[in-house]
């Protein structure tokens, strides 16, 4: 009986998955990945905008973090199913970790976010190498869904203000809670109105068109309103203008101390 010894596997195509498909991609399937990447755009636009602003940082950050995760997942990533987006959760614990650290809406504050983003990638990177992936599975179900449930409230109390177009508080959920509740006589009209036709449009597009972006519809929706109608000179609180091109890498000059 003769005895082979199997190839041991290529370690590039190992870590570089896309070497192994692209070679064997075929001309039909452009289509639609076309379309698969024009909804993730559609979807990234305007979700990552306002992510963005939840951990702390300027509108325009959006467009400079997730087409580096798309396309590194495109070179790196063994998944076809796994989907890379901007998330809420992730943007609430940085701004909760910054915040403690440096106050929000200077200057240190997005340098030391983009630390911690680096921090944590380089942190997922080590984890990934020493499979650790496995300790996922000693999480309890009930752990988690308190935890994304609490996320989840923090998020909604911290978006609050804004649809009422009032001044949002700090502190832990019941006390911007209270915040809330106390101004309240404060809300402005035309903010609320605007904010409560973008919410009952989300619910109806993803409720009964299932197909349609309704984020970006909604953004789109939100714009066109605001241009008709002169929103900001009504005192609606607008993003505003958005810097256009992209700022080249640059290593967050933090002290070790922060580190």
């Amino acid at each position: 009986m003769e005895n082979k010894t199997l190839p041991r596997p290529n370690l590039l195509l190992r870590y570089m998955p896309i070497l192994g498909w692209l070679p064997k991609y075929q001309r039909t399937w452009l289509r639609t990945d076309l379309i698969a990447g024009l909804t993730v755009v559609a979807l990234l636009i305007p979700e990552g905008m306002a992510y963005a602003q939840i951990a702390g940082m300027p509108p325009q950050t959006a467009f400079y973090a997730a087409p580096i995760g798309l396309l590194a997942f495109a070179i790196f990533g063994t998944s076809r199913q796994l989907v890379v987006a901007v998330s809420a959760i992730i943007a609430t614990m940085s701004f909760a970790t910054v915040s403690l650290i440096v106050a929000p809406n200077t200057p240190e504050f997005i340098i030391m976010t983009a630390a911690l983003a680096v921090l944590a990638g380089l942190i997922s990177l080590l984890a990934g190498f020493l499979k650790l992936g496995r300790v996922a599975q000693f999480f309890s179900e009930s752990v988690m869904v308190g935890f994304i449930t609490g996320l989840a409230l923090t998020v909604i109390v911290k978006q609050v203000p804004k649809v009422l177009g009032i001044e949002g508080g700090s502190g832990n959920f019941w006390e911007r809670l209270y915040d809330v509740i106390i101004h309240l006589p404060e809300t402005h009209l035309a903010t609320l109105i605007t904010g409560i036709l973008c919410l009952v449009l989300l619910i109806v597009l993803e409720h009964f068109f299932h197909k349609i972006p309704a984020a970006l519809v909604a953004l789109v929706f939100g714009i066109a309103i605001s241009v008709i109608f002169g929103l900001e000179a009504r005192g609606v609180e607008i993003v505003g203008a958005i810097p256009a091109g992209l700022v080249p890498p640059q290593w967050p000059a933090v002290g070790l101390e922060n580190w």
